[in-house]
């Protein structure tokens, strides 16, 4: 995680033994964010919290794009 989280909360172990490695990240990687979200990093969603300024503000107000999804083309000739 970047350093600008605490420290407390940067580092995450799992919370008792796996025969796999994979199984003990993956609850290592549940114990993090569980972590995140004591300490208000992320929503109900676990996603992250974006703050409040002229930037973020910017963003959520822009309009949605309003252009087709699918456009049709000329075939490319090589």
């Amino acid at each position: 995680m970047p350093i600008s989280v605490n420290k407390a909360v940067r580092t995450a172990e799992s919370r008792s033994l796996w025969m796999s490695e994979r199984n003990a990240i993956k609850d290592a990687a549940f114990e993090a964010y569980v972590a995140l979200f004591k300490a208000g990093l992320v929503n109900d969603n676990l996603l992250p919290l974006l703050g409040y300024d002229a930037a973020t503000n910017e963003l959520r107000a822009s309009p949605l794009e309003t252009r087709a999804s699918i456009m049709i083309v000329e075939e490319q000739l090589k």
